[in-house]
């Protein structure tokens, strides 16, 4: 929640509550954009259909993610992260192969590579509409991101017919790069022969003159031919010596070469602290490290980095400023149940009213009722 909901303001409002609808109408004849995550049609049996939308500001950018798009067999399923990495392919990629137990990446790829896609696409519907002046409905879905993401592994295949099936990690036997033991128990990866004029440069830094002339290691085709064997005699050097006096080595001769670090060095290596590609902040819990915004720009610097909203933080704020609604009209919609669901069993007291001058208002004429 703190590194994907910062930096949104948050508010609660029941878009099946009639007294809503106002606000609601208000906020779209605003926005720029509209997104949605929802099955498809959800929105539509809400009366918040791209047409409906479109009515009220023809200028908006209507954007739908889904899981599995708008069209076919699938489109009306739901789906989280973990369906969608196995069904893209992704999990058995990284397991080694249909034949071998699939794996999942635990960082949420599908929701994050189907968010970045998402935004991406959002920002060339906004630079389309500057040039058109019109809105229009953009569709994503995180299957369909998903499976473009891995275009590097999927069209050799599809082409070839054949798919990696070794069950081993990726990368383990690419010459190109890789990931290799050190002799102090962590790792580095490198690129000994990406480029042909790095691999002179490697042996020599490395102290295996001797894989320049050997008829197994001595050009790229002998290389890929016999890549068990070089992986052995690199592994077996990189094992004599720790981690960082490599990394030294390849560095003065200009080799691609990194550590492959945790997640605790990552919150302490000056690389990443430097470009506030981690940083800190605080909220009621006390201060810890997070993710910054990996970019800079010259003329538009990014605000610092904050916390997340709590639900509803900011409602009072957004139907004030935005939907230019007054203290009696707002206090109206928390009255009629309009910013939280309506539950069956009696009023819920919204959260963010617990916070706001009018809670004592709206306490005392309920307890009239």
């Amino acid at each position: 929640n703190e590194s994907i909901n910062r930096g949104k303001r948050s508010i609660e409002l029941d878009l099946k509550s009639p007294a809503a609808w106002p606000a609601v109408e208000r906020l779209i004849k605003w926005a720029d954009v509209l997104v949605e995550n929802y099955k498809v049609g959800v929105l539509d049996r809400l009366g918040l259909g791209y047409e409906d939308c479109k009515k009220i500001n023809p200028r908006l950018i209507y954007c739908a993610n889904s899981g599995f798009g708008p069209e076919g067999p699938w489109a009306l399923r739901g789906s989280f992260d973990v369906v969608c990495q196995g069904m893209s392919g992704a999990a058995v990629a990284q397991g080694g192969g249909p034949a071998h137990t699939p794996r999942f990446c635990e960082w949420g790829t599908a929701d994050q590579v189907g968010a970045l896609n998402f935004a991406f696409h959002i920002a060339a519907a906004l630079f389309a509409r500057e040039k058109s002046g019109q809105g229009q409905k953009l569709e994503c879905s995180q299957l369909g991101a998903m499976v473009q993401f891995q275009a590097i592994g999927f069209v050799p295949a599809s082409f070839s017919g054949e798919q990696r099936n070794d069950g081993r990690p990726t990368n383990a036997d690419n010459i190109l790069l890789s990931y290799y033991p050190c002799g102090d128990g962590k790792w580095l990866t490198c690129a000994p022969c990406m480029e042909e004029h790095f691999w002179a440069r490697f042996c020599k830094a490395v102290g295996l003159e001797e894989l320049l002339t050997d008829e197994r290691t001595k050009n790229q085709g002998r290389r890929w031919k016999n890549s068990a064997y070089f992986r052995e005699r690199l592994e077996a050097r990189f094992k004599e010596m720790p981690r960082d006096h490599w990394i030294e080595k390849l560095v003065e001769v200009d080799v691609p070469v990194g550590p492959v670090l945790d997640y605790a060095e990552i919150a302490t290596h000056p690389q990443f602290s430097a470009n506030d590609y981690v940083t800190e902040v605080e909220n009621q819990y006390g201060r810890f490290k997070t993710v910054g915004v990996a970019a800079r720009y010259s003329g538009t610097p990014a605000p610092p980095v904050g916390v997340a909203a709590d639900l509803g933080e900011h409602t009072e704020d957004v139907l004030r400023d935005i939907c230019g609604m007054g203290p009696s009209d707002i206090r109206a919609l928390a009255e009629a149940h309009a910013t939280t669901p309506n539950r069956k069993n009696g009023y819920k007291e919204p959260h963010w009213i617990k916070v706001h001058k009018w809670k004592s208002h709206v306490a005392e004429k309920r307890s009239r009722l």
